[in-house]
């Protein structure tokens, strides 16, 4: 059966399109050279045809306007067919994405050939020692999502990618990295060291999930290039350190802290823009500091205390820009 190419938006509202590259016909194919502005997935989901391979390198080997994402998807107890070495003809391709749902892909081997790659994100199971070495050929990489915890020798690989200005990664520990002072993006489940500051100082925004051994974040304070900062989940935090150096922080979340007793320091951000306070550790008379005349450039703040009387009674200060945080 001949695949079409599927067009829809993401929630960001980018134009997306979709294709099954095995399963469509040489005609479809070379269509995707017609579209333009548009992230296009070329989806494999079983060992690639040789002949739709050299069709589609034809495409890729014209010049466009879209960004093409290759997409591979394993599933449960099919046979272990990714081959990163099997798609060099199309080399060209901007992102890799490889949800693999079983064990049996354990080398990046063959990444080497893509020259243009700038975002590669692994899902689900792969060796966990999988080595990050091959990535190094991989010049203007940018962007890497990985979906388990770090290995020891995975931190050393991964410094040796100073082209890096995202990452998406768990179980960080920053004593064990090198400085990446290209790093703009850090996205981290299970932050376990304090030095971030050092080894990412030019860091515009900063998500720690689920970091509950974290107890001590004072490092926040020399993250001065900071424009949005979230915690969801980070247990042992009592106090928000001093933010009066994060001088274009906009953008502020505070949930799932639950021993947070002091955030005074939210005083000193007089430029924020949008703020969220969900940690379930604060009584309406707590935030009685918190008012629209201290953040005059405040548009929206979402919040949860205590109780639900409490926390309308604090929105009242804020009728127009307020909402409840829901679970």
């Amino acid at each position: 059966m001949n695949k079409k190419i599927q067009f829809y938006s993401d929630y960001d509202g980018n134009d997306l399109a979709l294709l099954e590259i095995n399963n469509a016909s040489d005609k479809t194919i070379l269509q995707l050279k017609e579209i333009e502005n548009h992230i296009i997935r070329l989806r494999f989901e079983e060992s690639p045809k040789s002949e739709k391979l050299q069709v589609l390198s034809e495409v890729l080997a014209q010049p466009h306007k879209s960004v093409f994402i290759l997409q591979l998807l394993r599933e449960n107890n099919q046979e272990a067919w990714i081959n990163i070495e099997d798609f060099k003809s199309i080399w060209n391709v901007e992102q890799v994405f490889i949800s693999n749902r079983d064990w049996g892909f354990d080398s990046l081997k063959g990444i080497e050939y893509f020259q243009n790659l700038k975002e590669l994100v692994l899902a689900l199971r792969y060796d966990k020692n999988l080595s990050l070495t091959p990535l190094e050929a991989c010049h203007k990489l940018e962007k890497i999502n990985l979906e388990l915890p770090l290995t020891k020798k995975q931190h050393q690989e991964l410094s040796m990618l100073q082209s890096l200005k995202k990452m998406n990664v768990r179980g960080l520990q920053t004593d064990l990295l090198q400085a990446m002072p290209a790093m703009e993006f850090l996205e981290v489940q299970g932050l376990q060291s304090t030095d971030l500051d050092k080894k990412m100082p030019n860091l515009k925004e900063l998500l720690l999930f689920n970091s509950n051994k974290l107890e001590d974040i004072s490092f926040i304070s020399g993250l001065i290039h900071l424009e949005s900062l979230s915690f969801l989940g980070a247990n042992k935090i009592a106090t928000l350190p001093s933010l009066s150096e994060l001088k274009q922080l906009t953008y502020l979340s505070l949930m799932n802290m639950k021993e947070l007793t002091d955030i005074f320091s939210i005083k000193e951000v007089k430029q924020l823009r949008h703020l969220r306070i969900a940690t379930n550790s604060f009584r309406l008379e707590d935030l009685s500091w918190l008012v629209p005349e201290v953040f005059p450039f405040l548009e929206s703040i979402t919040i949860k205390l205590k109780t639900m009387k409490e926390t309308r009674n604090f929105l009242e200060r804020f009728p127009e820009i307020g909402k409840i945080q829901y679970d």
